[in-house]
């Protein structure tokens, strides 16, 4: 009948239109993403966290991010902030396969956040934290009795009350054992 003949042309035309909707709905993004990602119908990756490229958001999210800790060496904000966070605190590099920071010499931890001692204080010492160090502790070797401000040093270790600089957790230093001195405690 006419009236069937009709409604199966128009099923044909509609099942056709959807199938086309449905072939340019979907997006070709680079990469397909890498697998770490979503892609877009802009055909733009939105990465998974940790994934992008070359350590920017989006690409075709085929690397890993680094950990990111304050850096050590940066250049001021233009408001005069400085030591922003910044991938392996500018102090490595960043291997992007398995997203892990190699830091460079005198450098170490998760993000490169610390510093670490030289020579490992040869053995002869530990490796102290800058907060976690006294100073004056050889009786009157600073005192000179000139000003009420200095009474307590030369009358044993002190601290300062605050932490006053920002890598007093980060900045270390070795203390060497009696009868071993130098920066690394490798002299009698």
């Amino acid at each position: 009948s006419p009236f069937i003949l009709h409604i199966v042309n128009v099923m044909k035309i509609l099942i056709g239109t959807l199938a086309l909707l449905i072939g340019s709905s979907h997006a070709a993004c680079p990469n397909q993403c890498s697998g770490h990602g979503t892609c877009g119908v802009d055909e733009v990756c939105t990465c998974f966290p940790g994934w992008g490229t070359g350590g920017d958001a989006g690409g075709d999210c085929s690397d890993r991010f680094c950990p990111h800790e304050l850096a050590w060496a940066d250049f001021p904000s233009r408001g005069g902030n400085r030591h922003k966070y910044a991938e392996c605190a500018n102090m490595g590099e960043c291997d992007r396969k398995l997203g892990q920071c190699e830091c460079f010499d005198g450098y170490e931890g998760k993000a490169c956040a610390r510093q670490s001692c030289p020579n490992h204080c040869s053995g002869h010492g530990t490796c102290e934290y800058m907060k976690d160090l006294q100073f004056g502790i050889v009786y009157n070797e600073y005192y000179d009795g000139s000003s009420p401000a200095l009474s307590g040093l030369g009358a044993g270790g002190m601290k300062f009350a605050q932490d006053y600089v920002w890598d007093s957790d980060r900045a270390r230093l070795c203390v060497c054992d009696a009868g071993w001195t130098g920066l690394s405690c490798e002299e009698r």
